[in-house]
């Protein structure tokens, strides 16, 4: 079967293509066969359009692609998490900048705008030096784990007064 430039053929690919406004983060398994991009290729647009080079798409302001972006990028609500060091080829924040939210299109706004506004839950008040392992009801119901070792390293982002 003849496929377009930068695209080859495959009879078992992704149900979910990725293109360059929006990576896929839960797709089905279902096979499809049909013509797919390349490696380092993807979508313009959608699934009908040509095949790019990744470093050809162009990302909202304040950011820039990245080849080796984060699986898990920083927060206004959660930074510094523990993430695997998977490389995502995506835009990611400028310096001085950070994500919004988790949203797959939160925009990326000065560090310094990241307030308490930004929690979800209106009992959470952000903080820049949060527990590493905050304390939970399960904590509380259970004297073993009240008192487990946690390490010294804060982190900043939404948390519960117990």
């Amino acid at each position: 079967i003849e496929c377009p430039d930068n695209e080859e053929y495959n009879e078992c690919g992704s149900a979910c293509q990725e293109n360059c406004t929006h990576t896929p983060t839960f797709c089905t398994l279902q096979c499809v066969p049909g013509c797919f991009c390349k490696e380092g290729f993807v979508r313009e647009t959608d699934d009908k359009s040509k095949c790019v080079p990744r470093s050809q798409c162009s990302c909202p302001i304040n950011e820039y692609f990245n080849e080796c972006g984060s699986a898990c990028p920083d927060t206004c609500a959660a930074r510094f998490q523990s993430c695997t060091k998977q490389c995502v080829p995506s835009c990611v924040c400028k310096d001085g900048f950070i994500r919004l939210n988790n949203q797959t299109d939160s925009p990326c706004i000065p560090e310094s705008e990241c307030n308490n506004s930004l929690c979800y839950d209106l009992n959470a008040e952000y903080t820049e030096c949060g527990s590493s392992c905050p304390q939970t009801c399960n904590d509380e119901r259970n004297p073993i784990r009240k008192f487990r070792l946690c390490s010294a390293v804060c982190r900043s982002g939404c948390f519960y007064s117990v």
